[in-house]
């Protein structure tokens, strides 16, 4: 028999093997593709504290024998379906699947752009959304309902095929059932139920029916039966197919286009819903329509943060929440510098409040940075909404940041309480954009889009002073020259990646370090080879001269300069060259000499 200590040390043992093979080996690998605006050193989820994670991240690696469920409230990004769709599907690949989660009735509110499935109707349905100012229908957590006085209704809906499991046979409806609700008959391939919305005084107390199906189906069909004369509607708030098991991670993804913290607390069923969905962890990744349209007013867009933070709080499945900040857009031709003073308000919120917080604004790229993922075919010319790439990128890079977070928050080793990223070290992501402003000017040169260029360091300059001056990070400037400190010493020379047509703002008594540029382009040239393969920066980019042209393209919609350029095996630079342009925007059917 082991006798009692040497029993607890093998016990021991074994859950130190257990727990890392928990907490360090669940994660999907993934290669998300290294853009040098990207400012991957903070793709974390920042925290005053450890302990506010921990429970949420052990669920999470414990959803094998329990299910966690996911709550993604947002706007149009989510609404789009394909960057929560990524995070969902590399988390479920990790640790189990629990379901497609929530979908809804589109077509019978009038809701387009959702990419991950379709749906279509027939009669009259009346719907409201959190969008309008004065709703004629109670809300829930989806944001959205759809009525009918139709007996004759239908709604179809096609899920998209690859999403859905064989276990998926949970269809959870959410609805109002009272003795006027109509019936509903629902048909898949495989199966047609007849289901009774209401029957007894206690089917009132919950909006929610679940059906057992014959088999995970990607088409449905609901058809509105009525059943007794007294029978009149049939009010819809959504759907979510699960899994029969309580296993694996169930995320639901809530969007509605124009929706802010302000649209959420309209919601009257906001409160009942949480009862229903039982959320683990929901990310707030919305807000910026709180201002979109009126001024900036913080002590406003603070209260209903907090309050919805409170709300929250208040559930009974008590789920750990994450702040999403903004990322960089255009508002007209600039870059929207507001969105750095929202990013900064939800950094204090979270401390505040104890909730992590995501800083996909500096994560991105911060100030200025979304004519880079224009230039780069992430983004469309609009610079406000993401290409499908654009999408991926950043349901990669959340999914990674979670991934880093669990590393830190069950790491030996890290013995800090909380997780931070400093914002002094990135500072330049906080500088108010005034370009726009009446303000004089010093354009001392233009550096090529997407390329290599030797910054000499002067007397005088430090690593924030240069990173400022090619509008890139300190982070960044740090990783690129493999430097240990924050320190540089006059003379030394350090790699940057900079932008074309970017303005050096500088004073003129600095102008000389600009002109290194020209000074060591064999240098240059020798730094960019190296890095070729690393950096994934084409052999044509090191050209010195804009090939003949002998062909011409029509831009079609959606392409930008970067995506021209790589299909005719050419850079931006020769490009932007050859057809004599000074910017980067491009219009649907100008034609551009190519070569």
């Amino acid at each position: 028999m082991i006798n009692f200590p040497i029993r607890n040390g093998i016990l021991a043992l074994l859950l130190f093997f257990a727990s890392g093979s928990l907490f360090g080996q669940n994660w999907t690998h993934i290669n998300v593709t290294p853009y040098p605006f990207i400012d991957t050193q903070a793709n974390i989820i920042q925290i005053p504290n450890k302990v506010i994670l921990k429970p949420t991240f052990s669920k999470l690696f414990n959803a094998g024998k329990k299910k966690t469920t996911i709550l993604h409230l947002g706007d149009y990004q989510v609404q789009q379906g394909s960057y929560s769709t990524k995070v969902k599907s590399l988390l479920q690949s990790s640790f189990g699947y629990g379901g497609y989660g929530y979908f809804f009735a589109n077509s019978t509110a009038r809701i387009t752009g959702v990419n991950n499935y379709q749906t279509y109707h027939n009669g009259k349905w009346i719907y409201a959304k959190n969008t309008e100012k004065f709703p004629e229908l109670p809300l829930g957590l989806s944001g959205v309902t759809s009525k009918t006085y139709d007996a004759n209704a239908q709604i179809k809906i096609v899920l998209n095929r690859q999403n859905i499991r064989s276990d998926y046979k949970k269809l959870h409806i959410f609805c109002k059932r009272t003795h006027k609700s109509f019936d509903l008959k629902i048909i898949t391939k495989s199966d047609s139920q007849r289901i009774d919305v209401y029957t007894f005084p206690k089917d009132s107390f919950t909006n929610e029916i679940v059906i057992d199906l014959k088999s995970g189906e990607s088409t449905y069909l609901v058809e509105i039966k009525k059943r007794e004369p007294s029978q009149v509607s049939f009010e819809l708030y959504g759907f979510s197919l699960e899994t029969e098991t309580d296993k694996g991670i169930l995320m639901h993804t809530i969007g509605n286009n124009g929706a802010g913290f302000s649209n959420i607390l309209r919601e009257s069923l906001f409160r009942n819903d949480l009862n229903i969905y039982k959320p683990d962890l929901v990310l707030l990744d919305l807000g910026v329509y709180d201002f979109f349209t009126t001024d900036y007013d913080e002590a406003y867009i603070k209260r209903n943060i907090i309050s919805l933070i409170t709300l929250l709080k208040s559930a009974p499945s008590k789920p750990t929440i994450i702040l999403v900040s903004s990322q960089d857009q255009l508002k007209g031709k600039y870059s929207w510098d507001i969105l750095a003073k929202y990013s900064l308000l939800l950094s204090h919120i979270a401390k505040t409040e104890k909730v992590g917080f995501y800083d996909w604004y500096r994560i991105s790229g911060g100030n200025k940075s979304i004519n880079n993922w224009i230039d780069t075919g992430l983004a469309i010319n609009n610079g406000r909404e993401l290409t499908e790439l654009g999408h991926q990128l950043k349901g990669s890079l959340l999914f990674q940041a979670m991934k880093q977070t669990s590393n830190k928050l069950f790491s030996k080793t890290d013995l800090e309480n909380g997780i931070w990223v400093p914002i002094r070290d990135s500072g330049y992501l906080f500088r108010i954009d005034t370009s726009h402003k009446d303000e004089i000017h010093i354009p001392l040169n233009e550096v090529p889009i997407y390329d290599w260029v030797i910054h000499k360091v002067h007397r005088g300059e430090t690593i924030s002073s240069i990173a400022g001056l090619y509008n890139v990070s300190t982070l960044q400037v740090k990783h690129w020259n493999k430097l240990k400190r924050y320190t540089v010493k006059k003379g030394q020379k350090l790699k940057i990646y900079a932008k074309v047509g970017t303005e050096i703002n500088t004073p003129t008594k600095i102008k000389k370090s600009i002109s290194v540029l020209k000074h060591d382009e064999a240098l240059v040239l020798d730094s960019i080879q190296k890095e070729a393969k690393s950096e994934e920066i084409p052999k044509k980019a090191m050209e010195e001269k804009i090939p003949f042209a002998t062909k011409k393209h029509k831009v079609k919609r959606s392409e930008t300069l970067f995506s021209i350029s790589k299909m005719y095996h050419m850079t931006v630079t020769d490009l932007k060259s050859l057809n004599k342009m000074k910017g980067n925007n491009i219009a649907v059917g100008q034609t551009l000499l190519v070569k």
